[in-house]
């Protein structure tokens, strides 16, 4: 087994050496329906999980309760990060504004 660090890139599992610009903060905010005419999310969580959801629940995705109590108040909250390639950090900038 090799000791040199590599990151993984969660979006295609492609192993690379370390870049710190590969890391990406994750941002959570609570979902709307469309049908309520409010935006769509697609990184957000469901509000009707988050307030169901346990401690424990909270703890895997990096959030506590006070974190979910202001995302269901309508606050924009930043919990973790995620590695993503710059290839796919690309393709997705490119998805969301063709």
């Amino acid at each position: 087994m090799s000791d040199d660090l590599k990151f993984k890139c969660e979006e295609c599992g492609k192993e690379f050496d370390p870049d710190p610009d590969t890391m990406m903060e994750t941002h959570w905010c609570a979902v709307y329906e469309p049908a309520f005419g409010e935006p769509e999310n697609t990184h957000a969580a469901d509000a009707v999980v988050l307030e169901e959801a346990t401690d424990d629940e909270l703890k895997m995705a990096g959030l506590d309760r006070e974190a979910a109590q202001k995302i269901l108040a309508g606050e924009e909250v930043v919990a973790g990060a995620m590695c993503i390639c710059r290839e796919c950090q690309d393709r997705l900038l490119k998805e969301q504004h063709p």
